[in-house]
């Protein structure tokens, strides 16, 4: 479950990386240089929501672990390695978290980068038009 969630974040992350690249003015010949439509921002609305919905169950698990972790005897030799196992896997679910939460502030920054772009793309169209007027 826990591997799951670390490779959804990771998805997440590939995806969001390819959606910046895409709202780059630099972004190469095989792109135009208008500014994506709308799907792009409610693509980045959505992963936003998913990585909201990763986070929970990311944190539900930390929980979980915690808990599993307080019952494990210590003095026992599986339980040290039982131990162990459990904060390898509560320090995975802790990276991903803290990855999550970065690209939860990533859609939030390229929401902001995409409403900068539309604005800048509709004052130069204002400017077309009151030259074209002229």
């Amino acid at each position: 479950c826990v591997d799951n969630l670390v490779s959804v974040v990771r998805a997440f992350g590939a995806r969001l990386g390819h959606l910046d690249q895409v709202l780059q003015p630099d972004r190469g010949p095989e792109l135009d240089d208008s500014t994506p439509d709308a799907s792009w921002l409610s693509e980045v609305s959505a992963i936003r929501l998913q990585l909201a919905v990763v986070a929970r169950r990311l944190r539900n698990a930390r929980n979980m672990l915690r808990r599993l972790e307080s019952m494990v005897p210590d003095d026992a030799s599986m339980g040290r390695r039982l131990t162990g196992y459990l904060q390898d896997v509560s320090d995975d679910v802790d990276g991903a978290l803290e990855d999550a939460s970065h690209l939860i502030e990533r859609c939030n920054a390229l929401s902001s980068a995409y409403d900068a772009a539309l604005s800048r793309e509709h004052a130069a169209q204002r400017r077309v038009a009151k030259e074209a007027e002229r």
